[in-house]
């Protein structure tokens, strides 16, 4: 049997014919790697929706064919079958809490329902308390952890994200230190060898903090260029000065490398 599993944010009116493409790619897979084959092995389908006012789209494949009901009998001769909807709208704390699951599918369909809503993530905050800790106790599940806060971190809106980050302390303070680990190894791997942090500050503090981060960038690379090679001649100062945050990263990483000032600024 096989487990099909889909993800969505807002109701699709033809979702059951997108899941008959999946399960028809799935069968192909099947049937190229097991020739010998003359059945089918059974899918079934749950489609994990989020969006806040319920799941309204159809359910079966029968319901998105024109004119069934006017036609007796040639629905017996259509594919037809049924989506399992886990519509988290309706599921509140205590059902979600009563599904044996352990801690971290459990907090993430909890972020998945509440987080873009900041009033309902608050509120609901501490009935997930038990199940944040314990996600946050042993360092196996640090990924865990990192991935629920990437996404918090981009679906919060204009919430900043350190009020998020201090909620989820308070009821939660095995995360300080999981979350503390997780901002250094962000920042250990260089948010894509450096210029990106710039990014990540601007998604998380503005604009303003990412034109400094860049900026920063720009004054390393000009004390890197002087400390290796010497004076810089105006108009390589004037090139630094004008250059996009992704030349400069490229810069940078040929400085620490090249042996002539040339070969940092080649084509």
């Amino acid at each position: 049997m096989h487990l099909l599993f889909e993800h969505q944010s807002e109701p699709d009116p033809l979702m059951p014919w997108r899941i008959l493409v999946y399960q028809q790619r799935i069968w192909t897979r099947v049937l190229h790697a097991e020739r010998e084959r003359r059945s089918l092995p059974p899918i079934i389908t749950i489609v994990v929706h989020h969006g806040m006012s319920g799941w309204t789209a159809p359910r079966s494949f029968h319901e998105i064919i024109d004119g069934l009901s006017d036609l007796p009998g040639v629905g017996a001769l259509l594919p037809n079958f049924e989506l399992l909807i886990d519509d988290l709208a309706k599921v509140d704390n205590a059902a979600l809490q009563r599904r044996p699951m352990p801690s971290f599918p459990r907090v993430a369909l909890w972020v998945l329902r509440d987080a873009r809503n900041a009033h309902a993530f608050f509120e609901n905050l501490r009935a997930f308390a038990r199940d944040l800790q314990e996600m946050a106790r042993e360092g196996s599940h640090l990924e865990d952890v990192a991935v629920v806060v990437r996404y918090i971190s981009r679906v919060v809106g204009s919430v900043p994200s350190d009020m998020f980050r201090q909620q989820i302390i308070e009821v939660a303070p095995a995360w300080e230190d999981a979350m503390a680990t997780i901002e250094e190894q962000w920042i250990a791997k260089g948010i894509e060898k450096g210029i990106e942090k710039g990014i990540e500050k601007g998604i998380e503090r503005g604009e303003k903090a990412r034109l400094e981060a860049v900026e920063s960038v720009r004054k390393a690379l000009g004390h890197l260029l002087a400390a290796r090679f010497g004076h810089l001649e105006a108009n390589t100062r004037k090139r630094i000065s004008e250059a996009s945050a992704s030349e400069l990263d490229t810069w940078v990483e040929r400085a620490a490398v090249a042996e002539r000032i040339d070969e940092v600024f080649a084509s």
